[in-house]
């Protein structure tokens, strides 16, 4: 059987400030995000009355809690 892979190539880099619909891009379901976006401790803005989350932090952030379970 011949074995296949699969390479994920992204278009184009995602942007400062993720949305929810660019969590999506990374595997986070849309109410994996509003969770995360409701926890003080995860590095979000707010602008004209949505949420964002800092693309840069939340990886750090990211990295800090890694092997962790995210409690929402």
């Amino acid at each position: 059987m011949k074995q296949t892979t699969c390479t994920y190539v992204e278009e184009k880099p995602l942007p400062v400030l993720l949305s929810a619909k660019d969590a999506e891009k990374l595997g986070l379901t849309r109410s994996a995000f509003y969770r995360l976006l409701h926890r003080e401790d995860v590095p979000s803005v707010i602008i004209g009355g949505r949420k964002y989350l800092y693309r840069d932090r939340f990886f750090s952030w990211l990295d800090e809690h890694a092997g962790g379970e995210i409690n929402a």
